[in-house]
């Protein structure tokens, strides 16, 4: 599972690994790829890394983006604005694998002349990242897509 450098939880709970995070693979081919394939056409080599994180979320997607760097591993997730049942199932499930990551939550994101803008959470590999999930959960549940309740 931490071997992938990409894992997308759909909105139906399925798991997506993507690369080899031993590979000296860019995530953004990797992601460019994934879209190329999943959505049939060629439109979204167009997209830059922030646009392509976005449409993924937007559609309802979890993206998690490992990265280990040297002694530490260190991740980013994406979160969409709605999280399911299922999603939220696996993405505690995932959570346990991350205690020991550094992880940058994204969420209630929106883009701005192309960048990625949103509320962000830093976890730093030392407590219960489990539990700090399911506090952002239940913040996510009472707000809207800009933040605001």
């Amino acid at each position: 599972m931490l071997d992938s450098k990409i894992i997308i939880i759909h909105k139906d709970g399925n798991l997506e690994y993507i690369g080899d995070v031993n590979k000296n693979v860019l995530h953004y081919a990797y992601l460019i790829n994934y879209m190329k394939y999943i959505y049939g056409n060629d439109d979204v080599r167009y997209l830059n890394f922030n646009q392509a994180i976005y449409r993924l979320t937007h559609n309802g997607d979890i993206v998690f983006l490992n990265m280990i760097g040297g002694k530490q591993n260190v991740g980013d997730l994406f979160l969409p604005n709605e999280i399911n049942d299922h999603q939220q199932e696996r993405l505690l499930n995932l959570a346990d694998y991350l205690s020991s990551y550094k992880v940058t939550i994204s969420y209630n994101m929106y883009l701005d002349n192309d960048e990625l803008v949103g509320n962000q959470e830093f976890y730093q590999g030392n407590g219960d990242f489990r539990m700090l999930l399911c506090q952002l959960l239940f913040i996510m549940n009472f707000k809207d897509n800009k933040g605001r309740r």
